[in-house]
């Protein structure tokens, strides 16, 4: 029995110590990456699946595959100036950013699909200046956002679908010059906006509708100069 005891022990031991090893932090300052890095990460960084500082996309990038062992970020995340980047499949397992997500002036990008389990984001996420991003689907499990949503001269934006399970954003949301976006009626689930909602200068939207949980606002609540804009409705909750 004691044998088998020692045994046991020992296998315990051994999982906890690969358990160990093979979730480790790593890149505890601001790191950018270029492909040769995204492609040899785990060869780099062998077992790390926990980004400490900021995280840094360089413009060259065309795939991000090789990261697809990244598990959280507790920095931030920037992926900007890039004209190669046509997907963010690579990033599916991360499902928490502490800082900021920026994601700007992709001129490739069509949707967000790659960051599917993304869940947290402790600052800001800010969507700018993607000429053929066509939809935000692909952050469907994204609940919380602690700073600002903005979503910003999209000049192809047709939807916003995947922002539904959002319930929470500390700042303010700004829906801003996405000149093909028509309608607004994706924000199902969101019940408290810490700032202002700014929904301004979208020159074919119709209709806002989809804000039926939205209960209360901390600052301006401003629609403006949507020229096209028919209908507001669903805002029953806000006291």
């Amino acid at each position: 029995m004691k044998i088998k005891t020692i045994l046991l022990a020992l296998t315990i031991f051994v999982l906890f110590f690969q358990i160990r090893t093979t979730a480790q932090t790593c890149l505890a300052d601001s790191t950018t990456l270029l492909q040769a890095d995204i492609d040899n990460f785990s060869n780099i960084y062998p077992g790390c699946t926990e980004i400490v500082g900021n995280l840094i996309i360089d413009p060259s990038v065309s795939n991000l595959s090789g990261l697809d062992v990244i598990t959280s970020i507790e920095g931030f995340l920037h992926i900007g100036n890039n004209n190669n980047l046509t997907s963010l499949t690579g990033l599916e397992n991360i499902s928490s950013i502490g800082g900021y997500l920026y994601i700007g002036n992709n001129g490739s990008l069509t949707s967000l699909t790659g960051l599917e389990n993304l869940d947290f984001i402790g600052s800001y996420f800010r969507i700018w200046r993607n000429p053929n991003l066509m939809t935000t689907a692909g952050i469907e499990n994204l609940t919380t956002i602690v700073g600002f949503f903005e979503i910003e001269k999209n000049a192809n934006l047709i939807n916003l679908q995947g922002v539904e399970n959002i319930n929470s954003i500390g700042a303010r949301l700004e829906i801003e010059e996405n000149n093909l976006l028509s309608t607004i009626t994706e924000f199902d689930n969101l019940d408290s906006l810490g700032h202002e909602l700014w929904i301004v200068r979208n020159n074919q939207l119709m209709s806002i509708s989809g804000f039926n949980q939205l209960e209360s606002i901390g600052g301006d609540f401003w629609i403006a100069n949507n020229m096209t804009l028919k209908s507001i409705t669903d805002f029953n909750n806000l006291t």
